[in-house]
């Protein structure tokens, strides 16, 4: 997505975010390819974006951060990864003072716009739901 490649480079350039590659003959590379083409007739395919994020968490020691867990909740299990979810990142980045009430209701209001799935109608209403005051 465009908009979203822009704000990831726009991070990179002042040091706040690092791209990662996966290189030839790597674990993350052979792990890569399992998961866009499943041997396994249960398992289908997940997107290339989520597979890259899941190989390098599994060898590298990371956090899956996504929205949509049900393609690849198999893959979180298999390899006990830890996931978390935009709203709890937003949570946690009130709690840190990154944003205030207001930004994190501009910032829910976006991803609702853009037809995100969110569990709540606000951010005020997850943190209300979540007893995160």
């Amino acid at each position: 997505m465009p908009h979203i490649r822009k704000k990831i480079n726009e991070l990179c350039s002042t040091g706040k975010f690092e791209k990662e590659r996966i290189l030839l003959e790597t674990e993350e590379l052979k792990l890569f390819f399992e998961m866009i083409n499943p041997s396994l007739e249960e398992v289908i395919p997940i997107g290339k974006g989520e597979a890259a994020a899941i190989s390098l968490a599994k060898v590298r020691g990371g956090i899956v951060a996504s929205n949509n867990f049900n393609d690849i909740k198999i893959y979180l299990n298999r390899f006990g990864l830890e996931k978390l979810t935009t709203a709890e990142i937003l949570i946690e980045a009130r709690m840190m003072s990154i944003i205030d009430d207001y930004n994190g209701n501009l910032i829910w209001d976006a991803m609702l716009s853009k037809k995100r799935v969110l569990p709540t109608a606000t951010f005020t209403d997850y943190m209300n739901m979540t007893d995160k005051r």
